[in-house]
C-alpha cells in the first residue's frame, strides 16, 4: 500500500515552460484501487494500537462513504476479520456497490440529494447507527483527526522525497480535505514556499 510511482503527464501542458514538470501520483495501483486506502489502513492501524479494534474479533465497523473509502474498508475488513457496515447513497455506481458486496460487506444504500442535517443523510446514518450499538465503531472519515494524519505520515514523505525535494505546487481533489490539509501540512513544513490548491 502507497509508495506508488509518478507519471509525468508534463505533455498534458504544453504552455508551461519546458522546465516545468507535471507529475500525477497514481494512487489508483492501491490495493483497493485508490487513495483511500492510506487513510483507512491508518486509522485500523491506529485504533489497533489503541486496543479499541482488535483483528479476527469479528467486531463491526461502521462508515459512510460515496465510494472508494467504502472499497478500502470492505477490502481492510475481509482480510483483518471485521464485519463492517458501508452506507452510501444512490450517486454510487452499481459496480462500486457489487464491490463492497464482493468483500462481504453489508451496504446500506440511503436517498441521494438530502439536507445535510437529513436523519438520511449517509453520514448521520452512520452516526446514528453507531449511537444505537455502542460495540460498533465508526470510521468517521469526515470528521476523524487520523484522516489528515495518515496523508501527512504518507503522502506528504512519498511527495518530497520522489521530487527530491523540489515539488512546488501540490494539487488534490477536495473530497473529505484529509489529502490536501495533511500533505500541505507535511510538505510546507518542509518548504514553506510550497503552493497548494484543492478542488
Amino acid at each position: 500500500m502507497g509508495r506508488t510511482p509518478l507519471i509525468d503527464l508534463s505533455s498534458l501542458a504544453p504552455d508551461l515552460d519546458p522546465e516545468v514538470r507535471v507529475l500525477g501520483k497514481a494512487e489508483f495501483l492501491n490495493p483497493s484501487g485508490s487513495i483511500k486506502d492510506r487513510i483507512v489502513e491508518h486509522i485500523l492501524d491506529e485504533q489497533e494500537r489503541a486496543g479499541r479494534l482488535k483483528r479476527n474479533s469479528g467486531q463491526t465497523i461502521v462508515a459512510a462513504s460515496s465510494g472508494n473509502t467504502a472499497a478500502s474498508l470492505a477490502m481492510f475488513a475481509a482480510m483483518r476479520g471485521y464485519k463492517c457496515i458501508l452506507i452510501t447513497n444512490k450517486k454510487t455506481s452499481a459496480e462500486k456497490v457489487q464491490q463492497l458486496y464482493a468483500y462481504g460487506a453489508e451496504v446500506r444504500v440511503t436517498a441521494s440529494g438530502v439536507p445535510a442535517d437529513s436523519p438520511e443523510h449517509y453520514q448521520n446514518v452512520e452516526l446514528r447507527l453507531c449511537e444505537e450499538n455502542p460495540s460498533y465503531f465508526g470510521l468517521n472519515q469526515y470528521d476523524n483527526p487520523l484522516n489528515p494524519a495518515a496523508y501527512y505520515a504518507t503522502l506528504g514523505p512519498e511527495l518530497w522525497e520522489q521530487t527530491g525535494g523540489k515539488i512546488t505546487h501540490f494539487v488534490a481533489a477536495g473530497s473529505t480535505g484529509g489529502t490536501i490539509s495533511g500533505t500541505t501540512r507535511y510538505l510546507k513544513e518542509q518548504n514553506p514556499g510550497i503552493q497548494a490548491r484543492g478542488g
